[in-house]
């Protein structure tokens, strides 16, 4: 099933489980939230809570077990594998270790992205410029990720996760790996992104963040949804 319009939220995760090791770890455990288009959840946890397990499943890296996610119409478990590759297009995914191409620069980090799809070239001059603009890294078009801060990289990483104008972002920790300060600058820019008109769905372990936000927060603890509070704060 490619498209169900009888689902209206952006995500809907219903009764979903996902175990592993034949049965013996399970990492979620009959979880169901809905997340509204043009919200911004952060799903918060302690290690081994399932949020990455959540994360895999949302992008269609896994599939459950049992329960249904529907990603902006798209039922993740139903996807055929030669239809992931445009269903991912329509979702931006941030992870907390950049994933940036090494040996290009920021402009051709992004640029790739659209490459890969086939692209024309016109499109792309036209549209990677915007896109840095938006992350305020114009000035550094021309850098490669080893000139660049963990702020910067990050930054790179999101210009490159929104190039296909996506409906939903995955942040999944986005702020890990930087100091305080860019670790804020990044939130702002995902609120910002936010208020342009993309869903925002955040994985944090960032306390003082997650409650400054104060948006939506759902809690994970051993595989169970625990809290889903609007206006939230990080409480374990």
């Amino acid at each position: 099933m490619l498209f169900a319009p009888i689902f209206c939220s952006m995500v809907k995760v219903e009764n979903v489980s996902k175990d592993y090791a034949r049965g013996n770890v399970q990492a979620l455990r009959d979880v169901t939230f809905d997340v509204e288009e043009g919200e911004f959840v952060t799903i918060v946890g302690q290690s081994g809570a399932g949020k990455s397990t959540l994360v895999r499943l949302l992008i269609a890296e896994e599939r459950p077990d049992k329960g249904h996610i529907i990603v902006n119409n798209w039922d993740v478990g139903l996807i055929k594998p030669r239809h992931i590759p445009i269903f991912r297009r329509q979702i931006g995914v941030v992870f907390q270790d950049f994933k940036l191409l090494e040996k290009k620069t920021t402009y051709e980090n992004v640029a790739f992205a659209m490459e890969v799809c086939g692209r024309p070239r016109r499109e792309i001059k036209e549209q990677v410029p915007k896109i840095l603009d938006i992350v305020n890294l114009s000035k550094r078009a021309d850098q490669f990720p080893h000139q660049l801060s963990g702020g910067e990289k990050q930054r790179v990483a999101i210009a490159r996760a929104l190039i296909h104008k996506p409906k939903l972002l995955v942040a999944d920790e986005p702020t890990g790996n930087l100091d305080s300060l860019n670790a804020w600058e990044i939130v702002q820019l995902l609120l910002k992104i936010n208020e342009l008109g993309t869903t925002v769905l955040m994985v944090s372990h960032n306390r003082e963040i997650v409650n400054a936000v104060k948006r939506r927060v759902v809690t994970l603890d051993e595989g169970e949804l625990v809290r889903n509070q609007n206006m939230g704060k990080y409480i374990l």
